[in-house]
């Protein structure tokens, strides 16, 4: 069984994975992969887990928009 975190693209709101590291959240992160967690099974031990870390790069997107990188 997988479980997925995203950024909500709520600005200021921190989103945490599995061992509770909190990440800003902001617009241009909506709908972005937070996290990916793989367990054996439903209810199943903790076989893997993938969590993302984002930054803000000023200037990277079109007209000098905010975007992820």
């Amino acid at each position: 069984m997988k479980e997925y975190r995203y950024f909500r693209g709520i600005a200021g709101a921190q989103v945490e994975d599995h061992e509770r590291i909190a990440a800003t959240d902001h617009p241009a992160f909506a709908d972005m992969p937070r996290e990916e967690t793989t367990f054996n099974g439903t209810c199943g031990t903790l076989e893997t887990t993938s969590a993302q870390r984002v930054r803000q790069v000023a200037g990277t997107g079109p007209c000098g928009v905010m975007s992820a990188k």
